[in-house]
């Protein structure tokens, strides 16, 4: 099984947001549904650039990567 990384995470899980926001939103005819969903996307992006960068810190300063890693 493929592993999912942390970008496709928060691609699922935004729209999985946004998805019931909007409806909610366009329903009920409040903007602040909409508000709302693009400040946890908004959380949810900062916190995969903040595994993304953990993950890939050691490959911007410098370090060598695995051949193991290169095969994959």
């Amino acid at each position: 099984m493929p592993k999912v990384s942390a970008r496709h995470s928060a691609i699922l899980v935004g729209i999985a947001v946004a998805a019931p926001c909007i409806w909610l939103s366009s329903k009920f005819g409040d903007p602040y549904f909409d508000l709302g969903a693009l400040v946890v996307i908004g959380l949810i992006l900062m916190g995969a650039v903040f595994v993304l960068i953990r993950e890939n810190g050691g490959l911007l300063s410098g370090e060598r990567i695995d051949r193991n890693q290169i095969a994959h």
